[in-house]
């Protein structure tokens, strides 16, 4: 699952196969669901395939909130991204109210920023994601890259060039 991951880093489909194959192999694991279905919903996001992400991530979310000691990636926080860029903003509104309260919230380090990110993208305030951006280096450059491309498409607004 590791390996699926990392290759969908770089093309999108390279992880597919291996996330089934991890799956096949342990059907009953919630962490490897979990994790396959965020990566899967992730890399449906970079493709530009906002509603299909919404889906991956909504089954992990079904996995996540049977098993609360589960692994804890972005899968709320991003599920609100992909239904809000995916044009379907009340069901955006409705996931949002339940991604503030996840109990996962705490448990890895960019799951705050990417909620602040979600929450920016509903609103639609360009304002709002730059709070979201500013100090959160320690989310990483990719993180951060894939937080501007989607409010790029959604809230857009002039180009600007810093420096």
């Amino acid at each position: 699952m590791a390996t699926a991951w990392a290759r969908s880093r770089g093309d999108f489909s390279d992880g597919a196969p291996l996330i089934d194959e991890a799956l096949t192999l342990s059907p009953e694991d919630p962490d490897l669901t979990i994790i396959g279905e965020w990566t899967l919903g992730d890399a449906a996001m970079r493709a530009g395939r906002a509603g299909d992400a919404a889906d991956h991530y909504e089954r992990g979310l079904v996995v996540m909130r049977t098993t609360p000691s589960g692994v804890p990636p972005p899968v709320p926080f991003m599920k609100v991204c992909a239904l809000t860029v995916a044009g379907r903003g009340d069901e955006a509104a409705s996931a949002l109210e339940e991604a503030r309260v996840a109990p996962i919230l705490p448990r890895l380090y960019v799951n705050p920023f990417w909620l602040a990110v979600a929450e920016a993208l509903v609103a639609g305030s360009a304002e709002d994601l730059e709070s979201a951006l500013a100090g959160a280096e320690e989310n990483g450059t990719f993180n951060r890259a894939v937080a501007l491309v989607l409010a790029a498409e959604h809230i857009g607004g002039p180009a600007r060039k810093d420096g």
